[in-house]
């Protein structure tokens, strides 16, 4: 039985998200990988690496469309 191949986004057509962000949805789920950066997900959960929680440094809530690079706590990947 073949199995169906999962799409993945290019990379280059994400948008780019701060370092310390991270969600479990971040490793796929049942349809397969979507791209979290995009943060359309109703259901994941976020948190940030430096607080171990809901909001960052800036006491901001932690979600994909909010740690971008306009935020004052937000480092690139590197």
């Amino acid at each position: 039985m073949d199995e169906p191949e999962i799409e993945t986004p290019d990379p280059a057509e994400l948008p780019e998200v701060c370092r310390f962000i991270r969600t479990k949805t971040a490793y796929g789920n049942a349809t397969g990988y979507e791209g979290w950066q995009r943060g359309d997900s109703s259901t994941a959960a976020y948190w940030c690496l430096q607080t171990m929680g809901a909001c960052g440094p800036d006491d901001q809530l932690v979600e994909p469309k909010q740690c971008r690079a306009e935020r004052s706590c937000f480092a690139r990947r590197g």
